[in-house]
């Protein structure tokens, strides 16, 4: 039996928010913008595994997955231009504090501190999940998960993601909620109440010096914030010895996810 040990988190901690940009947000016309303003905000940036993957399959294989589906030249057009925008920005992208995980630590962007533990913490939570819901592995290997399984990886620090919520029905929820909902994980909406002093103290601040308040408040992007707590991903078995072990494979399915609307 061999459980996984923590990724190493003492690293030069300025207290900055930390932030995982979901691939769906990341992908949209607003995503890539959004990125560098909340890092220039001084926000710790976490990108998605899956976001570079799909980003290569659309400039080599013209393939758009993720993206907006197409319904003409003008949403192929737009597609086109946000796939543009990000390999332009990938190139520039080491000289901020935005960072992601990837096959291995060259091709890994990681703050100052923190060692390729943190890589194998994503891989071994992904192929865990895999493992225990076989049934389900598509969103798992097409990357709908990541960032769930990003923020399970650096689970000893506050992270927040923010996804896109496309419909704004009263009662509806971010698709990444209902993903998750799906995996057992168990998913709450914070009231109006509860979520005001976060959305003052945490991410008004945030969103003020990154000049997207105003954006967010007059919908012209409507997302919303999840924070995931998965006591079961700081120590599981990767090699479990019997079906009582076999349980806390799926890491997912004790977790909590906590949004609010932004």
């Amino acid at each position: 039996m061999e459980w996984l040990p923590r990724a190493e988190m003492r690293l030069e901690d300025s207290g900055a928010p930390v932030v995982i940009i979901d691939t769906s947000l990341a992908l949209s016309p607003f995503g890539l913008l959004t990125t560098l303003r909340l890092a220039a905000a001084d926000a710790e940036v976490w990108l998605t595994p899956s976001l570079w993957r799909r980003l290569d399959e659309a400039s080599i294989e013209g393939r758009y997955p993720g993206l907006k589906p197409s319904n003409g030249e003008e949403a192929d057009a737009e597609q086109r231009a946000i796939v543009a925008q990000w390999e332009r920005a990938r190139l520039d992208l080491g000289s901020k504090p935005i960072y992601w995980s990837s096959d291995g630590i060259d091709e890994s962007s990681l703050p100052k501190g923190l060692d390729a533990s943190v890589i194998a913490r994503f891989d071994s939570l992904k192929a865990a999940l895999a493992s225990a819901c076989e049934s389900a592995d598509g969103p798992i290997e097409d990357g709908d998960l990541d960032s769930l399984i990003l923020s399970a990886a650096l689970t000893e620090r506050a992270t927040a993601i923010i996804t896109l919520q496309e419909d704004e029905g009263e009662n509806a929820a971010p698709d990444l909620v209902d993903l998750a909902n799906t995996f057992g994980v168990t998913c709450k909406r914070l009231s109006a109440s509860a979520a005001r002093p976060l959305l003052q103290h945490w991410w008004r601040p945030l969103l003020l010096r990154a000049g997207l308040m105003e954006f967010f408040a007059t919908g012209g992007l409507n997302v919303a914030c999840l924070r995931l707590i998965a006591p079961g991903a700081m120590f599981f078995d990767t090699e479990p010895e019997d079906d009582a072990a076999e349980v806390l494979r799926n890491w997912l399915g004790g977790a909590h996810v906590i949004w609010s609307a932004m």
